[in-house]
């Protein structure tokens, strides 16, 4: 859960930079796909807070 905190304190932009970055140099192409999958689990996390909290709104 350590790495979705940190994710929560870049923006998007900061995040796709890295991709890139790490998609142009073959080597990182893994940590493409680990920070890929970092994103991803971010974003899940905010939207099932988001539901949470409209759910407590109702």
């Amino acid at each position: 859960m350590k790495e979705i905190e940190i994710v929560a304190d870049m923006n998007e932009l900061q995040l796709r930079g890295i991709i890139e970055a790490a998609k142009r140099d073959t080597r990182m192409h893994e940590s493409a796909i680990a920070a890929n999958n970092i994103i991803q689990a971010a974003a899940e996390h905010k939207l099932i807070g988001m539901q949470l909290a409209q759910a407590e709104r109702e």
